[in-house]
């Protein structure tokens, strides 16, 4: 009788032991899985500002809540270089949109379009030109900045 006991207890070690194995494996794999994921909505945050840059939009609403998946997560535009940050993670993609502006969850952004050096600019009398068509980020539910048309 005591060696079936023995036998027993065995066994449940042993499938404790495998237990742990596999669910360290699996935080793993759940981590990796994470960070591909995180990785391509960057790019497609990307790709979007690269489509609104080549159209002929003049502007496009982005909003955090249907874009990002939770409050964690935020997204920063600049010099044509997306980062998006999620907890300790920090994914990057590079865009041709040459503006810039931040985007979480609880905001949203209007991306007006700037337009060619040049066009847009009048005389001010006193030997200055006046840039009339500046692109300008609003942002809702936060500070207003205007961004560099560069």
């Amino acid at each position: 009788m005591i060696e079936f006991t023995l036998s027993r207890v065995c066994m449940c070690v042993c499938g404790v032991l495998i237990l742990a194995a596999a669910v360290g494996y699996l935080e793993v794999l759940e981590d990796h899985r994470e960070g591909r994921a995180d990785q391509e909505l960057a790019d497609d945050i990307a790709s979007m500002l690269d489509s609104f840059q080549t159209s002929k939009m003049e502007e496009l609403y982005l909003e955090g809540s249907s874009i990002l998946p939770s409050g964690d997560f935020r997204v920063t535009v600049t010099d044509g270089l997306v980062e998006l940050s999620h907890g300790d993670g920090r994914f990057y993609s590079k865009t041709v949109y040459g503006s810039s502006f931040e985007l979480d969850h609880g905001s949203s952004v209007t991306l007006v379009r700037s337009v060619p050096e040049g066009l847009g600019d009048v005389a001010d009398r006193i030997g200055e030109d006046v840039h009339l068509l500046q692109a300008v980020v609003e942002v809702d539910r936060g500070p207003r900045a205007a961004v560099d048309a560069a």
